[in-house]
């Protein structure tokens, strides 16, 4: 097989790049270099040509921002203390993808998810609508319509025609 071995990263979403998400899988575990629980989650995201791409995260007790920014979109009650995994199944929402680099040189570059988004809390980069505003009304002319039955007289004769 003949390949250019620069390619290897070129199916990566690029790095800050905002995009769809899907947690597909998600599971209570016990880290194996700390001993501590975490959760696992397999979180599928589409790029801009809507191809998928899986990417684990693992949520530990150094990254319990993500779970809150989770839990801000399904609604759950982070201040609880007690979130299972299987509370994140299916959790729908959008994004922004990271790049991570194995630090041994061991492994290829992966994609990563640096902030799940909600909504509520985001800046919306959508201009706001134009405000309207409602035409002025000569409150006097007005005032003196409303006390009587009909509009007032008008002399035709200072009318140069």
């Amino acid at each position: 097989m003949k390949y250019d071995p620069k390619d290897i990263n070129a199916s990566l979403i690029p790095d800050k790049t905002e995009t769809e998400f899907k947690i597909q899988v998600a599971s209570d575990e016990v880290s194996k270099t700390s001993g501590k629980p975490m959760m696992k989650l397999t979180v599928t995201l589409w790029d801009s040509e809507g191809n998928e791409r899986n990417v684990w995260e693992y949520i530990t007790s150094k990254s319990l921002f993500k779970l809150e920014q989770l839990c801000k979109i399904k609604g759950l009650d982070f201040e609880s203390g007690d979130i299972t995994a299987e509370d994140l199944i299916g959790i729908e929402g959008r994004c922004v993808v990271g790049i991570s680099k194995d630090q041994t040189g061991q492994y290829a570059d992966k994609n990563s998810v640096r902030k799940f988004i909600h909504e509520a809390s985001e800046p919306s980069r959508i201009a706001p609508a134009p405000q309207v505003v409602a035409p002025t009304i000569n409150t006097k002319f007005s005032a003196a319509l409303a006390k009587t039955d009909s509009a007032p007289a008008i002399a035709d004769d200072d009318i140069p025609f």
